[in-house]
């Protein structure tokens, strides 16, 4: 057994709503990466279950690094998509997977655990001083937004664009400074 994570940073995240792709094909395009990265340590087809991304019931058309591939479709649900790809296995996009499989509830600790650390790091590499111990989380918060404005200027003089460090919402003009989403990071 191993574990491997990805994070995908806000730029990329940006950079794919400019070339006109969702932040659901973004996820669901760094779980399939994953699987075919797994997929090519172990021997044998995979069974892989991943969260369901963006709520979606159909997976297909949009599969990005699978597409291509000879699949069939097992299922499309609400509660659960299953597909099954000679060679590689089946994979099984479950809503709630977290609740009932277990490796799902580890990856989903593990990745909450990596945010935090990465976090941490961010704040830290800014140089920015939490009042009271409060770290920004990188999500939509009061305590993030302080740390997005408090950190305005060093970002400026580092030449950090805001691409680099805010996502743009679908509904904002693209480098639109005066809206922002403060969420930071990602990780699927």
């Amino acid at each position: 057994m191993s574990l491997r994570s990805t994070v995908v940073c806000t730029r990329r995240i940006n950079d794919a709503r400019e070339r006109g792709h969702s932040r659901f094909e973004v996820d669901l395009h760094a779980m399939e990466r994953m699987v075919l990265e797994t997929r090519e340590r172990y021997q044998g087809e995979l069974q892989a279950v991943c969260g369901k991304v963006g709520g979606y019931a159909r997976y297909s058309s949009a599969f990005g690094p699978l597409g291509g591939r000879l699949h069939a479709i097992v299922e499309e649900g609400a509660k659960r998509s299953t597909y099954s790809f000679p060679g590689l296995g089946t994979i099984a996009f479950v809503r709630d997977a977290d609740e009932s499989h277990l490796l799902v509830a580890m990856a989903s600790m593990v990745g909450k655990w990596i945010r935090e650390v990465m976090m941490t790091r961010i704040v830290r590499h800014y140089g920015y001083k939490e009042e009271a111990a409060e770290l920004a989380s990188g999500y939509h918060d009061p305590v993030t937004d302080r740390f997005v404005d408090a950190t305005a200027l060093v970002r400026q003089k580092r030449k950090v664009p805001d691409t680099c460090f805010e996502r743009t919402p679908a509904d904002v003009a693209p480098l639109d400074p005066r809206k922002k989403n403060r969420e930071l990071l990602l990780s699927p």
